[in-house]
Formats: C-alpha cells, sequence, structure tokens
C-alpha cells in the first residue's frame, strides 16, 4: 500500500482527501487540524495517520460511517480526536452471512487520543467504534482492534447494536399470564 502525505493540504477537508485517496492507501494527516461537519462514509481500504479530528457534527452523530466489507481495512493511529456527547467514533455497519458471520472490514484504531470537545461532554455519551449487525450472534470475519489508545474516562471503546431488535423482528416477549 501507499502512503499519501498530506501535511500541508490547505483544504482541510478530510471527506475529499479520502474520496481522492486510492483504495488501499494510507494517507498521513500531519500536525492539520480537521474539522468534522458531516458523517464520512468508508467504502474501501484507507488508513488515516496522524491529525487533530475535531467534532463538529450536528445530525449524524458518526465521524466515520463504515460501509466496507471483509475484503477491506479501516486504520486509524496517531491521532488526536475531539469528540462530543452523542458521537461514534466509527459506525461499522455489518452484513450478516447464513452463518451468523457478521462481514465486517479489518478495523484496527490504535494509538490515538480521544478527548471531550469541552467540559460538558459526559464520557458515558461518546462510543468508540459501533458495530450494528441484524444478528445477536457476535462473530466477527475480520478483527476490530482498539488497541493502546488514550481514552478519556467513561468513553465506551466498543457497542454492538443488534438491528432487527429495534425493527421489531424476531423479538418475542412473553406476557405476564399469572
Amino acid at each position: 500500500s501507499s502512503k499519501l502525505i498530506h501535511s500541508d493540504n490547505p483544504s482541510k477537508d478530510l471527506e475529499y482527501i479520502i474520496k481522492m485517496a486510492e483504495d488501499g492507501e494510507s494517507i498521513d494527516l500531519g500536525n492539520n487540524i480537521y474539522l468534522v461537519s458531516d458523517s464520512i462514509d468508508i467504502n474501501k481500504s484507507i488508513g488515516l495517520e496522524n491529525g487533530i479530528l475535531i467534532s463538529n457534527l450536528k445530525d449524524k452523530k458518526v465521524l466515520f460511517n463504515i460501509l466496507s466489507d471483509s475484503n477491506d481495512t479501516f486504520n486509524v493511529s496517531d491521532a488526536l480526536v475531539f469528540l462530543d456527547n452523542g458521537d461514534v467514533f466509527a459506525l461499522v455497519n455489518g452484513f450478516n452471512d447464513t452463518n451468523y458471520i457478521i462481514d465486517v472490514p479489518s478495523i484496527n484504531i490504535s494509538n490515538n487520543d480521544f478527548r471531550p470537545i469541552n467540559n460538558n461532554v459526559v464520557g458515558e455519551a461518546v462510543t468508540i467504534v459501533k458495530l450494528i449487525s441484524g444478528t445477536e450472534a457476535l462473530s466477527v470475519k475480520n478483527e476490530i482492534s482498539i488497541l493502546n489508545n488514550q481514552i478519556a474516562s467513561g468513553m465506551k471503546l466498543f457497542d454492538f447494536d443488534v438491528d432487527s431488535i429495534h425493527d421489531g423482528s424476531d423479538v418475542l416477549v412473553p406476557s405476564n399470564t399469572t
């Protein structure tokens, strides 16, 4: 894989940088500050190194919306990340196969520093990686690795959400008939 260097990128538009990168490239963001105002869809292999990412999300409170499959990788390392209440750093949309295996890309979030954007942030209201799946079986095709990060107090490293529970399918809540 090749490495793009964006140490003096005047645009500071992270979404554009990712969109223009070739599949499989790693991007060195240098010491630049990137204000993320909209969720960034990830649909290829990409690596991000360094940089200062600041959440300014209003609607969908997801920095990286990962839509790629098990053939891809998503790596973020050595970044300083400021998050707000309700933010999810990386939302992984798992696809289920017939064997209850969740098809996800290889995810590696390492050596980053996750901090609250201000003193009003409640750590428990911030999630680093959230996996959404249609099955309740937590068995993934590729590794989701969240290692050696500095995480502010209370922030959740990982959250697993089953979307079939939200839409009411395959849920039986027995009534109390006694």
